[in-house]
């Protein structure tokens, strides 16, 4: 399945999303060539930034995913890892994008999938996050697990942990 509804928003897993397309003309007017997709999934944002020549790179927790990601866009480049944790050497990618992944933990947890992140940036490198905003996520909020961290308890990501934000 490629296509999933959260709260009015019909997400389609097979097309990048419109976030990576607008940050696509921000990449290209900053001189980026190497990007660190974490979170990767499937790795339709991989494709698409290859498609437009970026030296692409992948992390995903989850193994399977990985192995399919790896089947289809080559082994090296695709690796099973945490966020909080990431196994790169230090500021060796331009941009790192994080769409839809780094408030799935605890805020704690986000912390360090940030510090890590600033690690393997380059001096002046770019990167590009999606959280969750505080307003308008009660459907999402089930089981409380800290100060706006909750693990929801329905819908489409039942046992998934969000922590929503309301600054950044």
């Amino acid at each position: 399945m490629t296509k999933k509804k959260f709260g009015d928003k019909i997400y389609d897993y097979s097309e990048p999303e419109e976030e990576i397309i607008v940050a696509l003309d921000f990449f290209k007017k900053n001189g980026v060539d190497k990007v660190l997709d974490l979170g990767c999934g499937t790795g339709r944002h991989i494709q698409f930034l290859r498609n437009q020549g970026f030296d692409v790179y992948g992390v995903d927790i989850n193994k399977e995913i990985v192995k399919t990601s790896q089947k289809k866009f080559g082994l090296d480049k695709i690796l099973v890892g945490d966020m909080r944790q990431l196994h790169f050497s230090d500021k060796i990618f331009d941009a790192v994008i994080a769409n839809q992944v780094i408030y799935h933990g605890t805020k704690l947890d986000m912390i360090k999938a940030i510090s890590e992140i600033y690690r393997v940036l380059c001096k002046g490198g770019l990167f590009f996050i999606t959280l969750q905003p505080r307003e308008n996520q009660e459907w999402r909020m089930g089981k409380k697990l800290e100060d706006w961290t909750y693990i929801a308890l329905a819908g489409p990501d039942k046992g998934d942990m969000h922590h929503f934000v309301d600054e950044v």
